[in-house]
């Protein structure tokens, strides 16, 4: 695993990234030798059905250092496909801003809008936005990623 060269990789910091807009991980654990992660629950986009769109905040790296941050948008119901992507942009930004100090590129805003996939890489780390259809046609994920 690559590790990015974001403004801080601190644990500490990077699995808090999100709590001020309500994504709290649980603990770093490690997962295989020397692979950690921790995560968020999935957060449903204003839904009260039993499925809804979605999204979880993902944090790997090692015992003492981040090397990707990610988020998990999964549409589960594709006629609120446009409401869940407005929201995972509003996430997305705001993930950009604390892991690396700057805005959000316009061509990964406007991939996210469209969900489609785009990348970006800078000098010291690649930000990328992935679409995975599901293979039971009901829906997809975007993932929205820094490493």
């Amino acid at each position: 695993m690559a590790y990015a060269e974001l403004p801080t990789s601190k644990i500490t910091e990077v699995k808090d990234y999100l709590k001020a807009e309500g994504y709290v991980t649980g603990s770093w654990k490690e997962i295989l030798d020397d692979e950690y992660f921790c995560c968020t629950g999935y957060k449903s986009i204003n839904s009260v059905e039993a499925v809804s769109n979605n999204i979880a905040y993902y944090v790997n790296g090692n015992r003492t250092t981040a090397a990707e941050l990610k988020l998990v948008l999964n549409v589960n119901i594709k006629s609120k496909a446009q409401e869940a992507h407005s929201e995972f942009l509003k996430i997305a930004q705001a993930l950009n801003v604390k892991a690396t100090g700057k805005k959000l590129e316009d061509a990964l805003a406007e991939a996210i809008t469209k969900g489609t996939a785009s990348e970006i890489k800078s000098k010291s780390y690649t930000t990328k936005i992935i679409r995975n259809d599901w293979p039971s046609g009901k829906g997809y994920d975007l993932q929205f990623i820094i490493e």
